[in-house]
């Protein structure tokens, strides 16, 4: 149950920035809305600076979707990806220079879906990104 008196909830509902990237981010499985937006709510809780940085409440946005249902890895399905390091990782790669093609700063919420919720580790998330860095140059 969403505590309506709750100040970063508030924040949510009243921000329209906030307001309409969440609900324009697609479907939650499971109609986990609630699990969503405590998600989101952690996030923020973790990370201000996503009240301020439109990357950053789309990136937490579509964590907070993506991950309501919980993800697995794909090394191992009994072992689920933790959202808000998920998010934390996107949020640094996305301030180092070259780790991320110059799409992922415009996309949707909806499309950062499908980045926030790979089945992948970091470490091969990170090689990943030195495999194409290679290829690319």
């Amino acid at each position: 149950c969403i505590d309506l008196t709750d100040e970063v909830f508030q924040w949510i509902v009243s921000d329209r920035l906030a307001l309409e990237t969440f609900m324009t981010s697609g479907d939650i499985a499971d109609n986990k809305l609630a699990a969503s937006m405590e998600l989101l709510k952690k996030l923020i809780i973790e990370d201000p600076d996503i009240k301020t940085s439109p990357l950053y409440l789309r990136l937490a946005v579509a964590t907070a979707v993506t991950h309501s249902t919980e993800v697995p890895y794909l090394y191992n399905p009994y072992k689920i990806i933790e959202p808000i390091q998920r998010y934390l990782d996107f949020k640094e790669w996305s301030s180092t220079p070259d780790y991320l093609f110059d799409v992922f700063f415009k996309v949707s919420a909806w499309h950062l879906r499908y980045v926030v919720g790979s089945w992948q580790s970091k470490e091969e998330l990170l090689l990943t990104v030195k495999i194409i860095a290679l290829c690319v140059l």
